[in-house]
């Protein structure tokens, strides 16, 4: 009822306008340029000029502006990007128009190259507006010139020639839109850049990549035409992370030049991705993908084209403006709809951004009612009228509509088919692009798609499909996409076709014949079969990958699978890194190093199971280079398993290692001794022995104790006496003995019994005993000292709650226990003493050092200095015991209070003095200039000046002023006396008093804001002085700030409340920030004030147990904060 009530409106102030249009005579507002003819000739075709509407804006504003009749031809160059075609349909338009027009409109690169080249004579001196072109020219002409940078593109002008040329041009802002990206979303790290570089343009990727360096922070994914097919492009898109953007700059074609790319692209992307699509340029309004971005509108060049051309019309070419850069100007263009799907904060856009697709808000349609009630008094003579007037002219509107679309739809390479809701062929168009069997589809037109079967049974299974689509389209309104075929053996074509929704319930098929792709895909599909069944039955593992397309595996066989154990075909048409392959580096630069060898490499690799991380398959990979004759790089690898060579090895190796640990663990050199041969051989590590040695020689080396007790110890090994034995002797090393500890076994022989070898470890223990000799001497020096700087030893029990100390002076006792310590203890040191050794004993702290003050009858009042560390643990992990130190610091206490004191004393007088210095200084400088102003108002005679001497006067009366109030606050803040009231105090309310108060006192072209939260917030505070805090903020950023703004205002963080002013003023140096809130800090001499305010405000939000700081930037602009509790009233 809204909407039927909406449209009567809209009907109604219609015949209002006309109405009162009719009561006034008008002028004439278009120029006399009847007969003129504009022929306008776009590069592109219709389903481009859908997105941007600049033929559609030119058009309009053509009319508004003048009578000539407007042609427009479509060259479509997506569909076909080569320039030998360009030419043939540049030379068939002229051929077909026989009457030359005034004005010929090329929109883009590719009209103009083709057209400089194909101009006849008859038509070079008509003039030439040339639009929707760059600065530079692209000469697809010689398009295989080799172009390394833009700066070796020609510049437009210069393709000129002799041609009567005009125009505007225009670019591509990429940095602002990059810009515009990291301002939305600054968490973006990478940008997917989506191009269809149809004329593979080699140096486009090194240009943009130069763009992305200006921009910090974010990493460039150039996403090519050229190499990507739509589906390749949109698996790519979908593997994206959080990180990406996608950045367009348009996807007509692909790497397949599929004609409807970017359809497909728009239709299937949001299946794959919901990130929005930022654009570089206008791709239109009606796609609910695209976010937006910062371009020229395609209808501002439109209407800019328009008035150029109106200008050679009417003007002539001589006095119309030069070929130059479009007078529009760019802007930020949203897609409303998409933003707030996005989530992005809205107070991140730019300025002045402009919102499309946004629905108009409710005030703004209740004035129409108004005005529908006056209309219904005045108008009811004229309604009757009026209405037929203005269905007459929507009828009219409608047939032009409808024959431009149908020329539109003539002039598309695809058969377009209208069907009604009751499935009956309404139209064909372009029925000679599309045949059923040899049978004209135009045959077709008023039939129901049923009754088709009975007239072409062998079509069946199409008709099915067309019907189950249309009908979806017809029920839903969705758009819906599918592929069927007809025909028989090899005469089978294939179609790919889609079905839009239409005007009254009517929908549109267009179809497209695929068969060429199909066959091919097909036989690629065969190959492909036959060659996987020959690798597949390789001895060894078989992989390719792609260089050029990002090494991406092209192909792999059976015995690859196997070797990693799982579907190894979710590498296919991937690299290591889109697949997250925590080795994908590794394998880049593994593959970096074989395209720089002309020789084959070998690497090995290794598998380990996710569970217990160990190594369970080996292999042997060697990588080699492969060129195709086009100068495509492969890399061919094969492998080869060796798992099952490595385990026998890996056993092996095992066997050593753990020998080797076990001497290594003891520090334990191994040696044999042959007792036939009376030799010593050295079996791990060198030994005494050497190898060679005899046991007499053994025997020289001994010392001369230890002699008996080594032949002793070899005898009874040598005769099977003992099996083993172990002992300690006492070698020669260099001038001295080293001690060393042998343990040795007897070795019999199977056949007779004896003994025919002894195998021993040998360790050497002399650091060990002589350790044992210095811990012994240690312990009498430890004693001593302790003793001398009467330091006592402690330990205490946790479980028994129990000290102990060897010395009875310590506890005044050998044992005692906790409690009955801590009534010896000040009152004040008991909970510290009790809480560190419960601490120290569950394991919060490492080491216990606290200070405490005992009161014992023997000693009198000491200070004690108690350390301790845990030592031991039982069964159950608990700390068996404390063990500490305790140290008598009652002189040291003393001597440091003293030091401190006399210090404290010094530091106040250092304070006053400098106090009385600055005070001195601040109230002498007002002071000279109201005398000295006094005296120059007696002596001047002029009002103004007088006035202006009175102004200055009153200026430092406020400065003396405010500097003995703030010296006052001081004075009280260190008397500990500044009042301090209490009340109910209702935060906007005080917001809003500041806000009145500074808004005059702001200074031109400054904005005073205020961002309050919606709810009131009452609390429990002090107004006066939360007032005096803001107002300081506020006045300091009234002096500091010339342009920009200043914003107030709170808000709540959890306990807490923020309270903030920010400005973008002149900032502050880094250096200067830790100092701002010091007393008598002033950074700029040039405005005025005492330096005190800041500190006392500091003072006050202290008392109210708050915080205060600031975040500042120099040039940029400050933010002073402070931060008090959440005290509300109402709880």
């Amino acid at each position: 009822m809204m909407l039927n009530g909406k449209l009567i409106i809209d009907e109604l102030l219609i015949i209002l306008f006309v109405f009162t249009l009719s009561l006034f005579p008008m002028e004439a507002r278009t120029t006399s340029v009847n007969g003129q003819k504009v022929l306008v000739i776009s590069s592109y075709s219709p389903i481009k000029e859908e997105g941007n509407h600049l033929i559609a804006s030119f058009i309009d504003q053509m009319r508004v502006d003048s009578e000539a009749k407007i042609f427009v031809e479509y060259m479509d160059c997506e569909a076909s990007p080569v320039f030998e075609t360009w030419v043939g349909w540049m030379r068939q338009l002229f051929a077909a128009y026989k009457v030359k027009p005034d004005v010929v409109v090329l929109l883009g690169n590719e009209a103009w190259s083709s057209y400089r080249v194909t101009c006849v004579d008859s038509w070079h001196e008509i003039p030439v507006v040339l639009g929707y072109v760059k600065g530079a020219f692209i000469d697809y002409e010689n398009k295989d010139k080799k172009l390394f940078s833009v700066a070796d593109m020609m510049p437009m002008k210069e393709s000129f020639g002799d041609f009567r040329i005009t125009g505007y041009s225009y670019k591509d802002f990429v940095i602002e839109n990059l810009s515009l990206i990291k301002q939305l979303q600054p968490h973006i790290r990478k940008v997917a850049f989506c191009y269809d570089n149809r004329y593979n343009m080699a140096f486009f990727e090194s240009y943009i990549n130069d763009l992305f360096k200006q921009i910090d922070s974010l990493d460039l994914r150039y996403m090519d035409g050229c190499k990507l097919s739509t589906p390749q492009l949109l698996d790519s898109i979908a593997c994206m992370d959080d990180s990406y953007a996608i950045l367009s700059a348009g996807w007509y074609t692909d790497a397949l030049q599929y004609p409807h790319a970017h359809s497909m692209l728009h239709n299937e992307l949001a299946r794959y991705t919901s990130k929005p699509v930022y654009q570089v340029l206008d791709q239109g309004t009606s796609n609910m993908n695209y976010i937006g971005g910062y371009f020229i509108s395609g209808e501002d060049l439109g209407k800019d084209l328009a008035l150029l051309t109106h200008c050679v019309l009417t003007k002539g070419f001589e006095n119309s403006p030069a070929f130059q850069f479009t007078p529009s100007l760019p802007n930020y263009y949203i897609n409303y709809p998409t933003f707030v799907a996005s989530g992005i904060d809205p107070s991140l856009l730019p300025e002045n951004t402009v919102f499309y697709n946004e629905e108009p808000s409710l005030w703004q349609e209740h004035p129409v009612e108004v005005i529908l009630f006056v209309c219904l008094v005045i108008l009811m003579v004229v309604i009757f009228i009026g209405i037929l007037n203005y269905r007459k002219r929507k009828e009219d509107a409608y047939k032009t509509a409808n024959t431009k679309m149908m020329e539109l739809l003539s002039r598309m390479p695809d058969m377009a088919t209208i069907y009604d809701s009751d499935l009956n062929i309404v139209d064909i168009v372009n029925p000679d692009n599309h045949n059923w069997k040899d049978v004209d589809t135009r045959c077709q037109i008023g039939k129901n798609l049923k009754d088709l079967h009975l007239e072409y049974p062998q079509a069946k299974e199409m008709l099915d499909e067309i019907i189950l689509h249309v009908k979806r389209t017809v029920e839903t309104g969705e758009v819906t996409v599918f592929n069927c075929k007809y025909g028989k053996k090899d005469r089978i074509k294939y179609t790919k076709a889609r079905v839009v929704p239409f005007e009254n319930n009517s929908v549109i098929c267009f179809t497209h014949d695929v068969t060429p792709y199909v066959v091919a895909e097909k036989e690629i599909l065969r190959l492909k079969t036959f060659l996987q069944s020959i690798m597949d039955n390789l001895p060894v593992g078989l992989f390719i990958k792609d260089v050029s397309n990002e090494y991406r595996y092209l192909f792999y066989n059976n015995k690859v699978s196997e070797f990693y154990k799982e579907a190894f075909d979710c590498m296919l048409g991937k690299n290591d890194f889109e697949v997250n392959d925590l080795k994908a580096s590794l394998f880049r630069e593994e593959d970096n190093r074989v395209l720089q060898s002309d020789k084959p490499i070998s690497f090995n690799r290794v598998l380990f199971d996710e569970e217990t991380g160990l190594p369970v398959r080996w292999a042997v990979t060697t990588k080699t280079r492969l060129e195709d004759k086009e100068g495509n790089l492969y890399i061919v690898a094969t492998m080869v398993d060796t798992t099952d060579i490595r385990r026998n090895e890996l056993e092996l190796d095992d066997i050593r290692r753990e020998l080797s640990v076990a001497l290594d663990a003891g520090s334990l050199s191994a040696w044999c001794y042959d007792v036939q041969k009376d030799t010593f051989t050295s079996l791990y590590r060198k030994t005494l022995a050497n190898d060679g040695l005899s046991n007499k020689g053994a025997l020289d080396l001994l010392h001369p104790d230890d002699k008996e007790k080594y032949s002793r110890f070899m005898s009874r090994l040598s005769r099977g006496v003992e099996n083993k034995l172990r002992e300690v002797f006492r070698f020669r090393r260099g001038e001295g003995y080293d001690w060393f500890e042998t343990y040795a076994i007897g070795l019999k022989s199977e056949k007779t019994g004896e003994v025919e070898q002894i195998i021993g470890t040998e360790r050497n223990i002399t650091g060990e005993m002589k350790r044992r000799q210095e811990l012994e001497e240690n312990k009498l020096q430890l004693d001593f000292t302790l003793d001398a700087a009467q330091i006592i030893s402690w330990e205490y029990n946790p479980d028994t709650r129990i000290f102990y100390s060897p010395r009875s002076t310590v506890f005044e006792g050998m044992t005692i226990s906790l409690d009955e310590y801590l009534s010896f203890v000040d009152l004040e040191d008991r909970d510290l003493l009790r809480k560190g050794l419960e601490d120290l004993a569950c394991g919060k702290i490492h080491v216990m050092e606290v200070q405490i003050r005992t009161m014992v009858p023997a000693l009198g009042d000491r200070w004690f200095e108690m350390h301790a560390v845990p030592y031991g643990r039982n069964e159950n992990g608990k700390i068996r015991k404390l063990i500490g130190l305790r140290r008598d610091i009652t002189d040291l206490k003393m001597t440091n209070e003293l030091i401190r004191l006399r210090n404290k004393a010094e530091e106040a007088n250092r304070l006053k003095s400098a106090f009385l210095a600055n005070m001195s200084h601040e109230i002498r400088t007002p002071l000279n200039a109201i005398v000295g102003f006094s005296n120059l108002i007696a002596m001047a005679e002029e009002p103004d000046e007088i006035g202006e001497y009175v102004k200055i006067i009153e200026t430092n009366n406020e400065l003396l002023l405010q500097l003995v109030n703030d010296i006052l606050d001081l004075s009280k803040i260190e008397a500990g006396q500044m009042d301090f009231n209490y009340s109910a105090v209702d935060l906007s309310e005080i917001f809003n008093n500041l806000q009145q108060i500074y808004k005059s006192r702001v200074k031109d072209g400054v904005d005073l804001v205020c961002h309050l939260p919606s709810v009131a917030c009452v609390i429990h505070s002090e107004k006066n002085r939360l007032t005096q805090v803001l107002s300081n903020f506020l006045s300091n950023a009234c002096k500091y700030t010339s342009e920009g703004s200043i914003t107030m205002g709170y808000e709540r963080i959890g306990a807490i409340l923020r309270f903030y002013v920010a400005d973008t003023g002149k900032g502050l140096a880094e250096e200067n920030i830790p100092h701002v809130f010091e007393r008598f800090a002033k950074f700029d001499s040039f405005v005025q004030g005492t330096g005190l305010g800041l500190s006392i405000c500091e003072s006050i939000i202290q008392s109210l147990d708050g915080k205060i700081g600031v975040d500042s930037e120099l040039g940029k602009g400050s933010t002073f904060w402070f931060t008090i509790p959440y005290n509300p009233v109402n709880e």
